[in-house]
């Protein structure tokens, strides 16, 4: 995600992308962020795993992908 979102950037400073587009992608950035972290604040309080973006990782970590 960070990938698309510098992307979004350079795009807006080479006037690749215009700024209404740009403002739509940074809005669809931060709804996911705030989801994967309802979800981390949930396996947090629960030591559940959700359906969601976050996976476990064979590490034990806990690893963000999006779907």
């Amino acid at each position: 995600m960070r990938e698309h979102l510098f992307k979004a950037l350079e795009d807006v400073g080479s006037g690749k992308m215009d700024l209404e587009r740009a403002k739509v992608v940074c809005e669809i950035g931060q709804v996911i962020i705030n989801t994967a972290r309802v979800e981390v604040d949930y396996v947090k309080h629960t030591g559940r795993q959700v359906d969601g973006l976050i996976q476990p990782a064979t590490t034990g970590r806990i690893t963000h992908q999006i779907k």
